[in-house]
C-alpha cells in the first residue's frame, strides 16, 4: 500500500489523492484548521478512502501565542478564537474514527494501527499554548547558548 504524508488542508490532501488506487494518506492538520475544513472530513469519511490525520489540539490558535499581541487582554477573542469543541464528536459526526493520544511514546503506535484498520481517522494529541512557548523558549534559549560557547 502505498502513501504520503501531506501537511494542510484536510481537503485538499484527501482529494489530491482521490484518484489513487491504493490511497493511504497521513496527515497533519491543527484543530482549528481541521474545523475550518470539517466538509473535508465529510467528503474522504463516506467515500471508502484511508487516511489518518494527526490533529495537536490547543483549542486554537496556539500559533498566534508566539507573537506580541500575547499580552492583550482580547488575545483569546480576536487570535486565539478557543473553540471548546470534542473532537471525538466531530469524528463520529462525519463518519471518522477518532483516537485520543495523551502520551508521546502512544503517538507512532497509534498512528501505526489506525493506518492498519483502514478507514478516516482522527488522532488527537491534546496540547496546551503555553506548556507550547514555553518549550520553544527553552529550545531557542539552548541553541543561542551552544552558538555563544562555540564562540
Amino acid at each position: 500500500m502505498a502513501g504520503r504524508l501531506l501537511d494542510g488542508p484536510l481537503a485538499l490532501a484527501v482529494r489530491a489523492e482521490a484518484g489513487a488506487d491504493d490511497l493511504h494518506l497521513l496527515g497533519r492538520q491543527g484543530g482549528e484548521a481541521l474545523l475550518h475544513d470539517a466538509s473535508g472530513l465529510l467528503w474522504s469519511a463516506g467515500r471508502g478512502h484511508d487516511a489518518v490525520f494527526v490533529v495537536p489540539n490547543n483549542d486554537g490558535g496556539a500559533i498566534f501565542s508566539f507573537l506580541e499581541q500575547r499580552g492583550l487582554p482580547e488575545f483569546d477573542d480576536l487570535f486565539a478564537t478557543p473553540h471548546g469543541l470534542d473532537l471525538s464528536k466531530v469524528a463520529a459526526g462525519a463518519g471518522a474514527r477518532h483516537a485520543l493520544v495523551d502520551r508521546g511514546a502512544d503517538l507512532a503506535p497509534t498512528v501505526l494501527e489506525a493506518s492498519r484498520s483502514g478507514g478516516v481517522w482522527i488522532v488527537e494529541v491534546p496540547s496546551d499554548r503555553d506548556v507550547n512557548v514555553a518549550r520553544h523558549l527553552e529550545v531557542s534559549c539552548a541553541v543561542a547558548s551552544a552558538l555563544e560557547a562555540r564562540g
